[in-house]
């Protein structure tokens, strides 16, 4: 019977832990854009973007965004964006502000080029690492690898 009770504690746990992020896929993010890029220096950009969101569950969190960017295999830089909070029931635009170190092996001038054009722009592919938080549930970290622009505004 003990046993019993146990296995069952377990299970409930872990059925807590597996769900409790289920909801995020309510998120609906669509018409991703990049609003800006501002050269901070020779080795760093200010990152502007606006999505339409519309967020039909409790309140998220998004923290620790960070995304490594590749352009032809070659790492062009890294974004660390400030933390995003969604609030429960939105629909509408929302901005992300972040910051771009470049790679040893990247411009501005090339980083700004491959910017300008969206053909370019869609090749580029992004290693994404993130945690976040819905309502007062516990954070859940997320990391996905090799995703294109397109693949990465379908992820949420």
């Amino acid at each position: 019977m003990r046993k019993n009770r146990i296995l069952l504690i377990i299970t409930a746990f872990l059925a807590g832990i597996l769900f409790s992020g289920c909801a995020v896929n309510k998120l609906n993010v669509s018409n991703v854009k990049l609003d800006g890029i501002s050269p901070k220096g020779f080795r760093s950009m200010d990152v502007r973007l606006s999505a339409d969101i519309d967020n039909p569950a409790a309140s998220i969190r998004f923290s620790d965004i960070k995304a490594y960017i590749y352009s032809d295999g070659k790492v062009l830089g890294t974004i660390v964006a400030q933390p995003v909070e969604i609030p429960r029931r939105f629909k509408g635009r929302s901005n992300i502000e972040a910051n771009m170190t470049l790679s040893e092996n990247a411009s501005v001038y090339e980083v700004l080029k491959i910017a300008a054009s969206k053909e370019k722009l869609n090749q580029c592919t992004v290693d994404l690492e993130l945690k976040y938080r819905q309502g007062k549930g516990a954070p859940i970290a997320v990391k996905r690898k090799g995703m294109t622009i397109e693949e990465l505004s379908r992820t949420f």
